[in-house]
């Protein structure tokens, strides 16, 4: 998983004519559930291939469990994200959805690193404090 800058990916999928936003749609899609842990756990790639083998039918499906998948992302397990992302799908607003799971995906990591950045603080600080008292107890 990585921490991903919106505003560059929407430049790259500009310039690259759409390319690099199905790229972004696979890796955001499995950046999801890998956080949200959920049952659906198609492939990112997978995703992009039954879209197009279905004329863009599966992306609605698609749509709907990413919902779910934004919610338990959110801690709000039983909201209403699915439903948003149905209708941001059925009216041709996909790549709402991607930048809405990537803002979430970020607010997660961010978490993720400041909860082991302040354990590891708190080692450094008992380590710190067993080595000063070991030296007090040298020197007296």
């Amino acid at each position: 998983m990585k921490n991903r800058s919106i505003v560059k990916s929407l430049i790259f999928t500009f310039l690259t004519f759409g390319i690099y936003g199905i790229y972004w749609m696979a890796v955001v899609n499995d950046d999801a559930n890998k956080l949200a842990d959920s049952d659906f756990q198609t492939d990112g790639f997978l995703v992009i291939i039954l879209t197009f083998i279905t004329f863009g039918l599966y992306s609605i499906y698609w749509a709907y469990k990413q919902g779910e998948n934004y919610d338990i992302i959110r801690n709000r397990p039983n909201s209403d994200g699915n439903i948003l992302f149905l209708v941001l799908n059925i009216f041709g607003l996909g790549f709402a959805i991607i930048i809405l799971l990537q803002l979430e995906i970020n607010k997660a990591l961010e978490d993720r690193f400041s909860f082991w950045l302040t354990i590891w603080f708190l080692k450094e600080q008992i380590w710190l404090k067993k080595f000063a008292f070991l030296v007090t107890l040298y020197y007296n």
